[in-house]
C-alpha cells in the first residue's frame, strides 16, 4: 500500500488533532495549526492510513517527520516501512526526517540500530515557560524586564484587548506595518510568516485560536496569537511588536501570559530559527525547559 499525501485543509483538524492527542506531547508539533499555517512555506502534505499521521515536506529538499501515532515498536517498523516505500518510489537522493524529539530517536534508533546519522538542530529546541513566571517577573533576573514594562506604563496610554475577529483587517493592517518595518519581501523566511499569519486570522474562528493586542490609543503596537497544545501548555504561535513603543514586547508577553495562563501552567513560545537576536531573547525569560529536537538522515547502503 502506498501513501497518498496531500495538503493539509481545514478539514483535516479534527481527525489530526485526534491522532496528536495520543502522543501527550509537549511540543509544536502535537498541534495542527503548526501543519496548516506553514503549509505553503514548506508545501507540507499528510496522509492518514490506519490512525497514523504521516507527513512529508516538498520544499528546497524532501523531508519527512516521524509518524505520528504509533502505539508499539512493531507499529513504528510498519509505519517507518511505508516511508521507505514512499522515498524509494520518489526516486529522492536522500531519506531526511526532520524535527524528531528524543523519544523518536530512541524508538528510530531501535528500529533501524545504527541506519541513520542523527544530528542535533540547537535552533529548532523548543522553549517552555511557566506561566506564572512570565506573569509574575518576579526576582532579580527579570528586573530589566520590569524596567521596561514601568517605562512603557509610565510613557503610554495603554490597553490590553483580546482579538476580535470581525475586525480581521485592522489585525492585519498591523502585521502588514510590522513587515513593511522589519521584513525584506524578498527573503522566504518573511513571505512565509506573513503567508502563515494571512491563513492565521482567515481561519482564526475554525482554528480555535486565541489572540491578544496592545493598543495606544486605538492603535494597534503588539499582538500574539496562539493555540491550546494539550491542557497543561499553549503555544504561541506569532508576537510582533513596532519598535518605536520600547517595551511593547515585554508588556505583550506578560499580559498575554496573564490571560492564557490562567487555563494553562505552561507556555511553548515555539524555536529561535538560529537567530542570535531572537535566542537570546527567549533565553532572558528564563525557560522552565527546552525541547530538544533531532534530524535523521538514512545512511549510505
Amino acid at each position: 500500500m502506498s501513501l497518498i499525501f496531500e495538503k493539509p485543509t481545514i478539514k483535516d483538524k479534527d481527525w489530526v488533532n485526534k491522532v496528536l492527542a495520543k502522543e501527550k506531547r509537549s511540543d509544536v508539533l502535537a498541534v495542527f495549526g503548526a501543519y496548516f499555517l506553514w503549509s505553503d512555506y514548506f508545501n507540507t502534505k499528510i496522509c492518514e492510513h490506519r490512525n497514523i499521521l504521516f507527513t512529508r515536506f516538498d520544499s528546497d529538499k524532501t523531508s519527512y517527520l516521524f509518524p505520528k501515532g504509533t502505539k508499539s515498536i512493531l507499529g513504528v517498523k510498519n509505519a517507518m516501512d511505508l516511508v521507505f516505500e514512499d522515498y524509494k518510489n520518489l526516486k529522492l537522493p536522500e531519506l531526511y526526517i526532520s524535527g524528531l524529539d528524543i523519544s523518536e530517536v530512541i524508538k528510530l534508533e531501535k528500529v533501524y540500530p545504527k541506519k541513520f546519522d542523527f544530528i542535533t538542530r540547537r535552533d529548532k529546541f523548543e522553549y517552555i515557560y511557566s506561566s506564572s513566571v512570565l506573569t509574575n517577573l518576579k526576582g532579580k533576573k527579570y528586573h530589566s524586564k520590569r524596567n521596561h514594562i514601568a517605562k512603557f506604563e509610565k510613557t503610554y496610554d495603554w490597553e490590553y484587548e483580546e482579538i476580535n475577529i470581525d475586525n480581521k483587517k485592522k489585525y492585519m493592517d498591523f502585521f502588514e506595518k510590522w513587515f513593511s518595518e522589519n521584513g525584506n519581501p524578498e527573503d522566504k523566511l518573511n513571505t512565509g510568516e506573513y503567508g502563515a499569519i494571512a491563513k492565521a486570522l482567515d481561519n482564526y474562528k475554525e482554528l480555535g485560536l486565541y489572540g491578544g493586542v496592545i493598543t495606544v490609543k486605538g492603535q494597534i503596537v503588539a499582538c500574539a496569537i496562539g493555540e491550546m497544545l494539550n491542557k497543561k501548555v499553549f503555544v504561541v504561535h506569532f508576537e510582533k511588536a513596532l519598535a518605536e513603543f520600547d517595551g511593547a514586547y515585554a508588556v505583550i508577553n506578560r499580559e498575554f501570559s496573564r490571560v492564557v495562563g490562567k487555563n494553562f501552567k505552561y507556555i511553548n513560545r515555539e524555536e529561535d530559527l538560529g537567530i542570535d537576536g531572537l535566542r537570546k531573547a527567549k533565553l532572558s525569560y528564563k525557560p522552565a525547559f527546552l525541547i530538544s529536537k533531532f534530524d535523521a538522515k538514512l545512511k549510505e547502503e
